[in-house]
């Protein structure tokens, strides 16, 4: 009996074997979402788990350092990792007249840029035309 993937999460918190729902404890070695009740079990599910096991190990290396192999063929589009940025520039503040621009070089909030009034003239990047505070900032 396999299990559908709205069904695994249930699976791992009762620890019931992925394939015969008896008590599972050896776990996918790569994805520890799943658990098995033996060795042949595990084999069994293994072209089956594989489809939507994590395709992905992290290895550590002394000359590389921490990075992901693929540990199966990752079909093209496949999701294959999701996660928040660390952090989103330019931030203009709201999208009103009242914004306040930031210098993608220095990540400083640009002078004057916060007016009530008409939005001011910014300097801009020559190559990239996103604000900048200075002809320094441009080049860094």
């Amino acid at each position: 009996m396999h299990h559908s993937t709205s069904e695994k999460s249930e699976v791992m918190e009762e620890g019931q074997c992925e394939v015969c729902d008896l008590s599972g404890q050896i776990p996918c070695g790569n994805c520890f979402k799943v658990v098995y009740c033996g060795v042949s079990h595990l084999s069994l599910d293994k072209d089956i788990h594989s489809k939507d096991c994590f395709p992905a190990a992290i290895r550590i290396s002394s000359t590389k350092g921490r990075y992901m192999e693929a540990k199966r063929d990752i079909r093209g589009g496949e999701l294959v990792l999701v996660e928040k940025p660390l952090i989103v520039l330019p931030r203009m503040g709201s999208f009103s007249r009242k914004a306040q621009y930031t210098c993608l070089g220095c990540h400083g909030y640009i002078p004057g840029s916060n007016t009530s009034t008409a939005l001011p003239k910014i300097n801009k990047c020559s190559k990239c035309t996103w604000p900048v505070c200075s002809s320094f900032c441009e080049r860094v």
